[in-house]
């Protein structure tokens, strides 16, 4: 007769375990997104859709944009905007 573990985590224990670093991770993320763009959040919408940009090949779009506190609407609007300024 095998014994059980006395040190094995329950069922709900693992679920609240996975979902805690999930949200570490993702905390992570945004401590070193942050770091890199320090003053982000003092910065006017034009600075923080550029962000975005520069950032949406590494992280979601929409991650980034409650980031930055913008709309992903507003974000998309800017981007179809300052493309169409940049062509000649």
């Amino acid at each position: 007769m095998r014994l059980a573990d006395p040190n094995a985590l329950s069922e709900t224990e693992l679920e609240e375990l996975s979902r805690l670093r999930k949200e570490n991770r993702i905390l992570k993320m945004e401590r070193d997104l942050l770091k890199k763009n320090g003053s982000l959040l003092c910065q006017g919408h034009t600075d923080r859709y550029q962000f975005v940009k520069d950032n949406s090949n590494s992280h979601a779009v929409m991650f980034l944009c409650s980031l930055a506190q913008v709309s992903r609407s507003g974000y998309y609007d800017w981007l179809g905007r300052s493309g169409k300024q940049q062509k000649p």
